[in-house]
């Protein structure tokens, strides 16, 4: 936060309030899901979150790009197809670089605790 808060006055007030949403909002969902149902369980969504943005990205440059060139239908039916290739491919560099281990809904990290 603190390196997008030094680049807000070149990415203006807009951008920059745009991207300080998604540090704040990993970590607040972190800390909640650390709390209720472990470390692991944390990792695991940081984890997803973390692929995931790059779908959500590719979603937004290719919405921001092609709608008022392409139209609403066709710039929206891109911008879906941008950001589905994008989680297909990130999908598969994770499982082929370090396995699919605790991204199963059976794993230990996603097993409800016992309330205290």
């Amino acid at each position: 936060m603190l390196g997008l808060s030094e680049l807000s006055g070149a990415l203006g007030p807009q951008l920059g309030g745009i991207l300080i949403a998604f540090p704040v909002l990993a970590s607040l969902l972190a800390g909640f899901t650390h709390a209720s149902d472990g470390g692991p369980a944390a990792a695991t969504l940081l984890r997803g979150m973390i692929t995931r943005l790059i779908g959500f990205a590719g979603f937004c440059l290719v919405a921001a790009l092609e709608l008022r060139a392409l139209g609403v239908a066709a710039g929206l039916l891109a911008a879906v197809a941008a950001s589905l290739t994008l989680h297909a491919t990130t999908l598969r560099w994770r499982a082929t670089s370090v396995g699919l281990s605790g991204w199963r809904t059976g794993s230990p990290a996603f097993r409800r605790r016992s309330p205290r």
